[in-house]
């Protein structure tokens, strides 16, 4: 999706051209728009990839301070609808993906190893949050 021009967003929110130049700054800088220079600049939103959901993820969590029991009943409550339409949506690619995430949790839990178990659970499931994202942004 491309962004109106600076002059635009100027006149639509108000601001300086400063102010909205700082903004778009940060936005690339946080890998969510990317911005070319030029007759045919300009910039649009791209989609995130994992680092950037992680890190805004983050953010949002820390800046509301929620609980992390607030999150997992979050996700326990979203899980099943968003994990109905992965399966639907899912190729060859993201099978590949949940398979190498399973042996490791499997590995881990053979070798008794409860952090690895946990890591693998919380950072490698992560592959199925961007397989469900990927494929609610039509990836």
């Amino acid at each position: 999706m491309t962004l109106p021009t600076e002059r635009d967003l100027c006149t639509q929110l108000g601001l300086s051209r400063t102010i909205v130049r700082e903004a778009l700054r940060i936005l690339e800088s946080e890998g969510l728009i990317v911005t070319r220079t030029g007759r045919n600049g300009g910039s649009a939103v791209v989609r995130p990839d994992a680092t950037t959901i992680k890190r805004s993820v983050s953010i949002f969590i820390r800046d509301q301070r929620l609980h992390f029991t607030a999150v997992l009943e979050m996700r326990w409550a979203i899980e099943p609808a968003s994990a109905r339409f992965a399966a639907i949506h899912r190729d060859e690619d993201d099978i590949k993906a949940m398979e190498k995430t399973h042996l490791r949790l499997e590995q881990a839990s053979k070798a008794g190893d409860i952090p690895g178990y946990i890591r693998a659970n919380l950072v490698d499931s992560q592959v199925d949050s961007l397989i469900k994202i990927n494929c609610l942004c039509g990836g």
